[in-house]
């Protein structure tokens, strides 16, 4: 019987597997090395930021009135910070800055930031600009809050949720807090948020919302909220609230008002402006000049204007008055509604004190004036009418920028109008 044998391994070939396992050990830790070392040298220095500079240079552009490049670099700072407090004062500034551009709602949100900052020095400015953001921004019941607060933090004792944000009314388990009915105050059109003026208004708009509020709630239950015409309805006001809401942030976002642009609107419009020569007069209103001069006569020979007006004149509202006009006349004014007033002002104005004027026609009638008292007009300074002249500057701006907004999506969705297959006036 033969028995076959086989070599016996050799050390190195029995070590092999090992040596490998080793070895690719060794290839991964040099390669892991030689890529930190790679990462390390190519990784870019992180920026950093000369926060000195960035805020020297934002406040002298600041200065010099460019507004947009200096609350860039002021806010550019303030990130800067990272988790660091950031400087109030910097904050504050930049709320002025967007205030003074009347971008009110950024101006608040930087206000905030300086409040919760720590304003310091500046704590009672602080609360002054947020009370006058809250008011521009038409927030009136909030910017009253904010007031009270502001009067509360002065007083001693510590302030709490309750006197801050008190409950005003229950509706089983919820709670309505004074915020949010004073919210839902001021989110009406102003024509009806003046329906709860005056010291009890807030007590009655209170009582609408609790009453609207359970109606609401009464109507949800019987699926009245689910009514075709309802969801019609709602999908309107739903469209116009939107839309009224991208006009308002479209043109407010692009609005910027200069001093120079006030001045020449005002240079423009400084009739509007001006105070004009007013009167304070009795009239006598006829159907025929032979009347009127058959009562000048009378008038002339000892009748009492008063009498004459009470006896004969048309018009109703001031006939059992002898005549008088309840309000002083402004000289151009058309306070008759009919005829030209630039005709009729004239008569008033050029006719003494104390005198009857001519027969002056207007409209298919004629007119006796009797002036009682001037008063002469004065010139307006634009110092004095400054915030007038800034918010009707606004609204025709505004308007301009809405009508070219319109006339660029219309042309742009090619709009066509068909008015006449509506019927009746076109």
């Amino acid at each position: 019987m033969s028995v076959e044998l086989k070599p016996t391994p050799s050390p190195a070939t029995q070590n092999e597997p090992l040596v490998k396992v080793i070895f690719l050990i060794q290839v991964l830790i040099v390669a892991g090395l030689i890529g930190l070392a790679v990462s390390i040298h190519l990784k870019p220095k992180e920026e950093r930021i000369d926060t000195e500079r960035v805020r020297a240079v934002a406040s002298r552009l600041k200065a010099a009135g460019i507004l947009d490049q200096a609350g860039e670099l002021y806010e550019k700072y303030l990130q800067s910070k990272g988790e660091e407090r950031g400087d109030a004062k910097i904050a504050y500034s930049l709320a002025d800055l967007y205030m003074e551009r009347g971008d009110y709602e950024k101006a608040l949100r930087w206000l905030y930031e300086a409040d919760e900052l720590g304003p310091g020095n500046l704590k009672e400015e602080v609360g002054k600009k947020i009370v006058h953001a809250l008011e521009a921004l038409g927030r009136v019941h909030a910017a009253q809050a904010a007031l009270d607060s502001r009067t509360r933090l002065d007083t001693p004792g510590p302030a709490s949720k309750e006197e801050d944000d008190p409950v005003v009314a229950e509706i089983g388990k919820d709670k309505i807090r004074r915020s949010r009915v004073m919210q839902a105050l001021d989110d009406l059109p102003p024509f009806l948020r003046q329906r709860f003026s005056g010291a009890d208004g807030p007590a009655r708009f209170l009582r609408k919302y609790v009453a609207d509020e359970l109606l609401f709630r009464k109507a949800k239950k019987l699926e009245y909220d689910k009514d075709p015409q309802v969801k019609r309805r709602l999908q309107d006001v739903l469209k116009q609230l939107v839309a009224a809401r991208f006009i308002e942030k479209e043109i407010s976002s692009k609005l910027h008002v200069d001093e120079a642009d006030l001045r020449n609107y005002f240079k423009a419009h400084r009739k509007d402006y001006d105070v004009p020569d007013q009167a304070r007069i009795r009239l006598i209103k006829v159907s025929s000049k032979k009347e009127a001069l058959a009562l000048k006569k009378k008038i002339e020979k000892g009748m009492s204007f008063a009498k004459a007006a009470s006896r004969n004149s048309l018009d109703e509202q001031t006939k059992k008055k002898g005549g008088l006009l309840d309000k002083w006349v402004k000289k151009g004014e058309n306070f008759l509604g009919q005829g030209d007033p630039r005709v009729v002002s004239d008569v008033i104005f050029n006719t003494p004190v104390g005198k009857v004027s001519d027969p002056t026609p207007a409209g298919n009638d004629f007119y006796l004036f009797l002036t009682e008292k001037k008063k002469k007009g004065k010139k307006i300074r634009f110092e004095d009418v400054k915030n007038r002249v800034e918010q009707d500057y606004k609204v025709m701006k505004s308007t301009s920028m809405y009508q070219d907004m319109l006339k660029e999506a219309m042309s742009a969705e090619q709009v066509k109008l068909h008015p006449e297959k509506l019927g009746g006036d076109k």
